[in-house]
């Protein structure tokens, strides 16, 4: 009968660190999925605006602004929509370079980590 056993490997300060940091940046990188998550299923709602604004035969519409619904005609309410879609594309396209960006530092810690403490450490990204 063999038995193996593990080598204890100690946890320095800059270990720990690292740890935190991967971890911190666990947390961003969900939120920023979370938050590009919904400004696509904004722009898939702004695009099904824009659609029925040229469907309208009615000269005039009502653009809800919080509670309130403001009149104004299609051509008023087309611009401003295609406003917001070029703010709510812009501002995907910032999270998306800023989900990447967050990745590839996780990458760099884990296997830093990885390569330290090799199984003896879980670097669960949920």
């Amino acid at each position: 009968m063999t038995t193996t056993r593990k080598e204890e490997v100690q946890v320095s300060k800059e270990d720990q660190q690292n740890i935190n940091n991967f971890s911190k940046l666990n947390q961003k990188f969900h939120e920023k999925i979370v938050e590009l998550s919904t400004r696509d299923n904004l722009l898939e709602e702004i695009d099904d605006a824009l659609t029925e604004l040229e469907l309208l035969d009615d000269p005039n519409v009502r653009l809800k602004f919080g509670e309130c619904f403001i009149r104004c005609d299609v051509d008023s309410a087309k611009d401003y929509i295609e406003k917001v879609q070029e703010t709510t594309k812009k501002e995907a396209v910032e999270l998306k370079s800023a989900v990447e960006e967050t990745q590839k530092k996780m990458n760099k810690l884990k296997s830093t980590l990885y390569g330290k403490f090799g199984n003896s450490i879980q670097l669960e990204e949920d």
